[in-house]
Order: structure tokens, then sequence, then C-alpha cells
């Protein structure tokens, strides 16, 4: 067991009993302080923090011992003081409750025995010990935590810097708001020039929140990023020697084969590509929210897609590709459940309805506009900041490239 130093504070108004009680107790305490009363021995305790071992007097002038007791109990401390309480009260068992309520260890009824006060100091060390042991424990698990925590802000920034940039591509512009519910995210999304003519996006949600969910999220970045360290998963050449983009449903498909391996980890999402020229959408929707796709020029906005199997569920789920047509000026907005089931004060989900009338409202604002608002929104929405899920959204505003 862990050694503790003992700083004892004697506190007793009889003389002769304290120079008896000085002379037993040296041969057990590093340190012993000496008070004649209550009011001394709590400036003495102010004095000195670092006492951990009170043995005091009950009956006494000014402050008495329970007194004390409770003054000590309600001053903060960053360790136990162990207290045992002197008494010559012939009312043993209505003493002890008494004594116990006021916060004393441990009673010495008078005449006090040499050798039970060595009981009771053995009984205190052992409390003590444990204690001491506990915080050296607590201290360590602290430094821990601490360098978990310094770890995950430097993955939260790395994991920002993995995040495309806003603006605009051939004309078409990106927006997106990432708020994640603890350090990192167990979502992520991307856009990048998948082929001359088309541009590809994804948005994704691994499912459960921390460190698991966001090496898997980095880890299908990666991948997605560097197309699977294949030539032909994201994209072929035809017969004429020109790229092409390989289907959605086909990319989401490999997917799911290749991390069907992940436990009982498995993520939602949405990948598809834009043809740059035509505002032509095929994406694949695997277990993800609905996208909504907002007709700006009409202030029209409507769900689009299905559902599907999230990836790594099932081995052999099969894929389907859907189709949209955007024109000039439409947004095309891609989310996370944590958006629309974002939790108000009295537990109410922010809901699809509420995000789609907010798109549809705020058309005729720049899509920075729209998505500010929306943050605020939701902001407002759940009250104080500390969110369940990730809060992610990616929107496109589709623009034609002037030739």
């Amino acid at each position: 067991m862990t050694y503790t130093k003992t700083k004892l504070l004697l506190v007793e108004d009889c003389s002769s009993m304290r120079l008896v009680l000085q002379h037993w107790l040296k041969s057990y305490c590093d340190e012993i302080l000496i008070a004649t009363d209550g009011q001394e021995a709590l400036t003495i305790f102010h004095e000195h923090p670092d006492i951990n071992l009170v043995l005091t007097d009950w009956i006494m002038p000014k402050i008495d011992g329970l007194q004390l007791c409770q003054l000590i109990r309600q001053t903060e401390l960053s360790h136990y003081v162990y207290v045992i309480v002197l008494t010559g009260k012939d009312e043993r068992e209505s003493s002890l409750v008494q004594g116990l309520n006021a916060g004393a260890d441990d009673f010495l009824f008078k005449p006090i025995d040499p050798n039970k006060l060595r009981i009771r100091l053995q009984m205190a060390f052992r409390i003590l010990g444990l204690e001491q042991t506990l915080a050296e424990r607590n201290q360590k698990l602290f430094h821990t935590y601490e360098q978990i925590r310094q770890d995950l802000v430097l993955a939260s920034v790395m994991q920002k810097n993995l995040l495309p940039a806003k603006g605009k591509r051939d004309e078409i512009l990106f927006d997106w708001i990432f708020y994640p519910s603890h350090f990192i995210a167990g979502d992520i999304f991307n856009y990048f020039e998948l082929t001359d003519d088309y541009l590809a996006f994804y948005h994704l949600d691994v499912a459960g929140h921390g460190v698991r969910s966001a090496l898997l999220s980095f880890t299908l970045h990666q991948y997605i990023t560097n197309k699977g360290g294949q030539t032909n998963f994201l994209s072929y050449k035809d017969e004429q020697g020109i790229d092409q983009p390989v289907p959605p449903e086909q990319v989401v498909t490999s997917l799911n084969q290749r991390f069907s391996d992940t436990g009982d980890l498995y993520f939602t999402m949405v990948y598809g590509y834009l043809h740059k020229a035509t505002g032509v959408v095929e994406f694949t929707q695997a277990g993800h929210p609905c996208p909504i796709l907002l007709r700006t020029k009409q202030h029209q906005a409507q769900f689009c897609g299905g559902s599907g199997f999230p990836v790594a569920m099932f081995p052999l789920a099969e894929y389907e590709r859907l189709h949209l047509q955007l024109t000039e000026g439409d947004r095309l907005f891609i989310y996370s459940d944590g958006i629309t089931e974002c939790l108000n004060a009295v537990q109410q989900s922010y809901t699809e309805q509420r995000l789609l009338s907010l798109l549809q409202n705020t058309a005729d604002q720049a899509l920075e506009q729209t998505l500010q608002t929306l943050c605020s929104e939701l902001f407002d929405w759940q009250g104080s900041g500390q969110f369940e899920d990730d809060m992610t959204l990616l929107a496109i505003e589709y623009h034609k490239k002037h030739e």
C-alpha cells in the first residue's frame, strides 16, 4: 500500500491529557500540531491544508469537537481528512449516531486505552493510504485523458483538413456544414474531379460515435479519394479511350464487398456524379437520408431517392441507380440524420419537414447565407450547442459553364 505521510492535528483542552496523547502519538505520526480548543484548531487547520488526520475531544469551549468536524467537512479540500472524536459520554449509541451525522469517522471513549488508540490509528492509516492510492490513480487517469484529449484535438484538425474547399468548381458551387458531436466525426464528405466531364461527390455517415467511427470514416475517405488503389474503381476508359464514370451502384457495391469485415460497424452514404454540361446527376443511396432537390426559381423543394441498404451490413446487398436533372441555379442538399434528428429541450426532433421548409423558404438567399440560416436555427433549436450526433451537410448549386 502507498505510504501516507501523516500530519495530525490534536485538539484537547485538558493539558495533562494533551501531554499523554502527544507522547503516545509521536511514534505513529510524522508531524503533530496542537490546539487547545476548537477555535484554535480551526485556525491551524486552515493554515495547514495538508493536515489529513484529526484527533479531537468532543466537549470543549468555543467550538466543540462535533462542530469542528462539521466545519472540516464543509471545507473544500483536495484530499480526505480522517477525524477521530474522543468522548466520555455515557450514552454510547446515541453519541455514535450524533458524531457520525456530524462527519466523524471513528470514536475513542475515555478513559483512553493506548492499545485501542493504536488500533484506531491503524484503521485511519489504511483509509488514508487507500485514499492516496486512489488519488494517484486518478491523477494518472487525468494525465492519460489529457493526452487522449490532445490527440483527439489534433485528429479533429486533421479531419477538418480532409474536407474539401468551399467554392466553385467549373462554375458549380459547393458549400457545406460540419459540426461533429465529439472531437472527431463519423461523418465525412467530398467532391472531386472524376473525369473531364464529370464531378463526383459523396456523403457518408459511419454508425456510432467516437474514435472507432471516425477511424472508419478516415479510412473510407482515403480509400475513395485514392480510388481504392484501382484504376477502374470510380472510372474506366471506353472503347474510344475516353474516361467514363463507373455507375454509382457498382461503386457502392464494391465498397460493400470491400468493407464487409468491419465487425459491427457499417455506414450509410450517397455516392454520385454530376455531368457538368447537362446537369444530369446519377447517384446511389445506401441507407442515407433522402437528398433534397431545390428548384430555386420555382421555390419548390422535394425529397428524392428511396433508401437502400447501409454499406458493410449485408455482403450480398444490391443497390440501384437514381437520376436527377438539375437546371440553372438548382440546389442539391445531402445531409446526415444528425440534422433531422437533432433534439430540442423537450426531446422533439428537428425533422425532415422542417429542413425541407427552411431550404425552400431561403431559396432567394445565396447558398452560403442559406447554410448560415440553417446553422443558426439548429443551434437555437438544440439550445446548448452540445449535439448528440454529427451534423453535416453537403450542398451543390448547379450552374452551366459558359463556353
